[in-house]
């Protein structure tokens, strides 16, 4: 009875834990209107399942989408598109806990840290891929050190299956699967080689489909070591610090890992696997950064969230060497931290634009802000967009499938152009939408012809790439 007792009070703590973040993640989970990417979701996700995971419709690989595509759908509201990423949000605090637990490390303060993470609640208020990502790969890690102990080849081949959802997930997933394929080479030595050579025929599909894709993060510009530094450590600390505050908390940390560097590698000695992987984890974004270097920057706090879990149960080690009131005071911080920053980033509000633009006619800009715009308008305005091809208009319902119709079918778009062409350019009145940033929006509405000569002006200007930390 006793022996019972105390298997189930641990449980009952992460539960507890997990309850507490899953209320901080569906807390504010509709206090921002989708945004563009988001926005993007309810069209990619219309594709079909075939052209989700073989045809590069998009740079993001198709898992998240099926999932969109099979419970949720084109015409979901704002809280319910954000769901599949909220479950996963949630799932990833047992998830760590287990990670920790095969690990070595203290598993309910581990949860804990990454029920409070900030990027992790904020990212599992989006209708995105990334929670589902950080979800996968955490289980594919907890797998890897499980069978570094054992050697059982069900371990590494739940490992490897768990990488490759996330491999279909997202790209930055390849800064945590090729460390950890070449660990697992050397660790399993012939044994490891069927298994590896499985993922990499089922890997296939998804690089062909990714190099077959053009334009990549074309959008994007590298960080400088300065941003980066920025970037990183607004990801992994409390108040989302940056410049000398965060230069302060990393000297703190390197001080308190000098002093307990002896019982640092003792762990690391008796528990190898568990180093690399979490060593490998929390290195992730300073690997993804560099890969920005010499090939195609796809650094961002999004790209790198996957390195999050990792420096949270190093920290949750290194504090099992404190004093308890360390701990405690840890917790509180990144517990008191969201008082500070909240639980959500804060995305453009298309509902402000919304309000301005009334009933009247809308042009877009920017093709992939229609969605959002659209999506967070109440009434049926005419919508026109601006692109290569001159004016394009939006119409018929509902206008999720409508718009993904006009632009994926052939016989739609031709269609679409002609009614574009067709309007009269002195309409009055048309707001000009360029994005989603409410200073960026005119004070009054114009005529057609004066919109798209705006629109005309701004296209070359935001197709430049510059560095977006979030």
């Amino acid at each position: 009875m006793i022996a019972t007792s105390k298997f189930r009070h641990p449980l009952l703590l992460l539960a507890l834990v997990t309850t507490a973040g899953f209320a901080l993640r569906i807390v504010g989970i509709d206090r921002w209107p989708l945004w563009g990417d988001e926005g993007l979701t309810l069209l990619v996700s219309q594709w079909s399942f075939a052209h989700l995971f073989f045809v590069p419709v998009d740079p993001t690989p198709g898992l998240y989408y099926a999932l969109h595509k099979a419970f949720l759908g084109p015409t979901v509201g704002t809280a319910g598109a954000r769901s599949i990423s909220l479950v996963c949000g949630t799932l990833l605090i047992p998830a760590a806990y287990w990670l920790a637990k095969e690990a070595r490390v203290p598993a309910l303060l581990g949860a804990a840290l990454v029920a409070l993470s900030f990027p992790l609640i904020d990212y599992s208020q989006e209708a995105r891929a990334y929670a589902l990502l950080v979800l996968l790969v955490t289980c594919s890690a907890a797998f890897f050190i499980r069978w570094t102990r054992s050697l059982q080849q069900g371990q590494l081949l739940l490992s490897l299956l768990f990488g490759l959802l996330a491999l279909y997930t997202h790209l930055s997933s390849m800064f945590w699967l090729l460390p950890m394929c070449a660990a697992a080479l050397w660790y399993g030595r012939t044994k490891a080689i069927l298994p590896l050579l499985l993922f990499v025929i089922l890997a296939v599909p998804e690089a062909r489909r990714l190099l077959s894709y053009h334009g990549i993060f074309s959008w994007l510009a590298g960080a400088t070591p300065m941003e980066a530094a920025d970037t990183i450590s607004r990801a992994l600390l409390p108040f989302r610090p940056a410049g000398a505050l965060a230069g302060a908390a990393a000297l703190v940390i390197s001080w308190r890992l000098w002093v307990h560097r002896m019982e640092l590698t003792a762990w690391a000695r008796s528990n190898p696997g568990a180093a690399f992987a979490l060593i490998t984890l929390a290195g992730c974004p300073l690997l993804i950064w560099s890969f920005g270097l010499g090939g195609r920057a796809i650094f961002m706090t999004r790209t790198i969230l996957i390195g999050v879990p990792g420096f949270i149960l190093l920290l949750a080690l290194l504090l099992h060497f404190e004093q308890r009131l360390a701990r405690f005071a840890v917790i509180a911080l990144y517990a008191g931290s969201l008082l500070f920053t909240g639980t959500t980033r804060q995305k453009d509000d298309w509902r402000e634009i919304a309000e301005r633009v009334s009933s009247d006619p809308v042009l877009m800009c920017q093709l992939w802000q229609a969605p959002a715009m659209r999506h967070a308008l109440q009434r049926d305005n005419r919508i026109l967009l601006s692109s290569d091809r001159g004016l394009i208009e939006l119409w018929g319902g509902p206008w999720a499938q409508s718009y993904f119709e006009i632009i994926s079918l052939k016989s739609r778009l031709p269609e679409a152009v002609s009614r574009g062409a067709a309007a009269d350019l002195d309409a009055y009145p048309v707001w000009p939408v360029r994005s989603g940033q409410i200073e960026q929006m005119a004070a009054r509405p114009v005529t057609l012809r004066q919109a798209a000569a705006y629109c005309d002006s701004v296209r070359i200007k935001d197709r430049e790439p510059r560095y977006i930390a979030e």
